[in-house]
């Protein structure tokens, strides 16, 4: 790890690019500034990609926003990302969160995938779901920048 560029350029991977990518990417962000960050979503319809997350209704994105401003960061500008083979061709490390049946085979045979396993939010999981998953996360996260930044 020692020829790490300080620009390395890291992708965090969901499924669905509202929760465990966000969360982890606003997170290194703020550890590691100088480190180029970006998050995307395995599985996302067309007409959600470019989505704001302050646009989303759904309960599960209204917490992913809380817990995160509670860390005095800011997500609901965030836009939802569907990842492609030139971000994963883009990324120096690739931090995956997505379950296996989502995952595009370009990216298993990066090489460059690192997997965190982090349960995804279904339906009607309450606020300390979110809150127990952005620590899980963080000590994940800050174990990463250790290494990297």
């Amino acid at each position: 790890l020692k020829n790490i560029p300080n620009k390395m350029k890291i992708l965090f991977v969901c499924r669905v690019n509202i929760f465990r990518s966000q969360i982890a990417a606003a997170l290194f962000k703020k550890l590691c500034p100088s480190a180029n960050v970006k998050s995307a979503g395995t599985l996302i319809s067309e007409n959600k990609e470019g989505q704001k997350l302050g646009e989303r209704l759904d309960s599960n994105t209204k917490f992913v926003i809380e817990v995160l401003k509670e860390e005095g960061i800011d997500v609901s500008e965030n836009k939802r990302r569907v990842l492609t083979e030139k971000m994963v061709g883009w990324a120096d490390k690739i931090i995956c969160m997505a379950e296996r049946e989502t995952i595009p085979e370009y990216l298993l045979q990066s090489g460059k995938i690192e997997y965190w396993h982090v349960e995804d939010a279904y339906e009607g999981v309450g606020y300390d779901f979110f809150v127990d998953a952005k620590e899980r996360i963080r000590k994940k996260v800050e174990k990463l920048a250790k290494e990297v930044c």
